[in-house]
């Protein structure tokens, strides 16, 4: 089915991402974007866009989608392809070479890039609907942007498509540090929320242990959203 750009719906970043150090091309040494993107969302009520502030049903069935894409040429970056024999860095000090029998194509944006829906309180102490990006990872550097849709599983449709500002990702020698956790993201940890929290920023050389785990995905409701999203 293709997917249909409802206006009933609307997402608003609450927080951006500012940077981010390559995680390379190895699984071992993933770097996080700093600080992790946090939307809401707003329903449209008369004539205005007002926050939803209790989880119902269509809400529920809702998941936001995260993919990559070039912030000076708004092209999609989700993918780069890489030659058999180019060699790949897993910015943890030892690389390997690529082989022919390896696929030449490997995502450029890694890590969980679908979130349900949470009902979670603010820093003013009120209830609303986020939608939260806490292990994202990107293979390269680069000057980019986020893209989120606001997608529907049960109406198999696309309610808003909005785009994050834009931030760099550095090579690990020319990384500024990693940022201290912002207090949206401590709040929201305490509520629950699998967040990676640090209690100040953390100079570029003390930087090791902070490394995403790998994350399970599901890869069933990942496929259902591609074709949604993703339409032949």
């Amino acid at each position: 089915m293709k997917a249909t750009i409802e206006s009933r719906y609307k997402l608003v970043i609450c927080q951006q991402p500012i940077h981010a150090r390559s995680a390379g091309f190895g699984n071992r040494d993933r770097r996080l974007i700093d600080p992790p993107p946090l939307l809401q969302l707003y329903e449209l009520q008369g004539q205005d866009y007002v926050k939803v502030t209790s989880m119902h049903t269509d809400v529920a069935t809702m998941v936001v989608h995260c993919d990559l894409y070039d912030a000076v040429t708004d092209e999609p970056r989700h993918l780069i392809t890489l030659s058999p024999q180019q060699e790949a860095s897993d910015e943890a000090g030892s690389s390997t070479s690529l082989t022919p029998t390896l696929p030449a194509t490997v995502r450029t944006i890694i890590g969980t890039m679908v979130s349900n829906a949470h009902e979670l309180e603010n820093l003013q102490g009120e209830r609303g609907i986020y939608f939260v990006f806490g292990d994202l990872s990107i293979r390269n550097e680069g000057h980019f942007r986020l893209k989120f849709q606001l997608v529907s599983l049960f109406e198999a449709s696309i309610h808003d498509v909005i785009f994050s500002e834009s931030f760099r990702v550095y090579r690990a020698r020319q990384f500024p540090g990693a940022l201290g956790s912002t207090h949206l993201s401590r709040h929201f940890a305490q509520q629950g929320v699998k967040l990676s929290i640090r209690a100040k920023e953390k100079p570029k050389d003390k930087e090791d242990d902070d490394r995403s785990p790998p994350q399970k995905q599901d890869t069933s409701s990942s496929m259902a959203i591609s074709s949604l999203i993703h339409p032949n």
